[in-house]
């Protein structure tokens, strides 16, 4: 991938009808054609899989004017849910840029950005202007040797106002990516010292950003600043007969206390082409360090096979 840089100021959110059946467990995939996430308004940056979030709601606040009087009722401050989506590989330099800066736990500048609905024919229909978006989580793929899904990542954005528009009906815009999605089987790890070759999983890798409400003034909106930035735990399962190498680290780091920052390590998680020749996106998370092993079973092609999962925490990451 090219050299990551910083995210521009808007983006461009751009999705197919939804099945409203869909609709009413929050997150929720595309009816027709693919869902379009454009960096700047000059791009298409991602395919989308799925999409979500983005309700407006504001609290209903009670007080009584006297003990005898009965309770009256108004509203305050309204405030926007997450909107959050999911994208598989093939997305471009400047989404590449925002995660960069994002799981480096540096907050890019607000980002404005709309979600225009399409309808069956991709014609557009309506769109949604957000305003003053911080992007709060994202999250790098499960990925499983023995599954035949996508590799979807998931990203989550803040907003601080929205302005619903009327669309123009025009033609939705389409993607122009040329790469396959890559597939949640085809991944290799990397670990200084350790043999990698048992790895059968990887759960999902989760980077939260935490927001803090800041005085609302005279504003009708809740006004959201970024807080604490967190890298979550993961975990590596490994067949139980390829682990002895984690499982001495393992020991040296939590039995014997071997677990100083010198003793922590560096995962670097690559998903591939099919070919398993070219590397589609690398994730390297650095200060890593073990603290959990837990042993099982697991059933693969009729077979039971005996692993061991190992739990992890990072300090800092970087993306490429």
């Amino acid at each position: 991938m090219a050299q990551l840089g910083v995210l521009g100021l808007s983006a461009l959110l751009v999705m197919s009808t939804f099945n409203t059946a869909d609709a009413a467990v929050g997150r929720r995939g595309f009816t027709s054609g693919s869902g379009i996430l454009s960096l700047n308004g000059t791009e298409n940056s991602a395919n989308l899989k799925e999409s979500g979030g983005g309700d407006i709601e504001a609290p209903v606040v009670s007080f009584s004017t006297g003990s005898t009087s009965p309770v009256q009722k108004t509203i305050g401050s309204y405030s926007i849910s997450d909107l959050d989506f999911g994208f598989s590989t093939g997305f471009s330099k400047s989404l590449s840029n925002l995660l960069q800066t994002f799981i480096q736990g540096q907050q890019a500048t607000s980002t404005n950005y709309s979600v225009l609905n399409c309808d069956l024919n991709q014609k557009l229909v309506e769109e949604l202007k957000y305003q003053d978006g911080l992007i709060t989580q994202f999250i790098f793929p499960a990925l499983d040797a023995t599954s035949k899904e996508q590799a979807i990542f998931g990203l989550k954005f803040s907003a601080q106002q929205v302005q619903t528009m009327k669309a123009s009906g025009g033609n939705c815009p389409v993607t122009t990516g040329k790469e396959k999605p890559a597939q949640a089987s085809t991944f290799k790890i990397d670990i200084p010292g350790i043999d990698t070759s048992g790895v059968i999983s990887v759960s999902p890798i989760v980077f939260d950003q935490k927001l803090a409400l800041a005085s609302t003034g005279g504003s009708r909106t809740v006004i959201k600043v970024p807080g604490k930035f967190e890298i979550g735990n993961f975990e590596i399962t490994v067949a139980e007969n390829k682990a002895a190498d984690f499982q001495k680290w393992f020991t040296d780091f939590v039995i014997n206390g071997i677990a100083g920052s010198s003793d922590e390590k560096t995962v670097t998680i690559s998903l591939l082409d099919p070919s398993l020749k070219k590397t589609f996106i690398s994730l390297t998370l650095n200060q890593v360090g073990i603290f959990k092993a837990a042993k099982s079973d697991r059933n693969s092609a009729g077979q039971s096979i005996s692993t061991v999962t190992y739990s992890f925490y990072a300090e800092t990451a970087q993306i490429k």
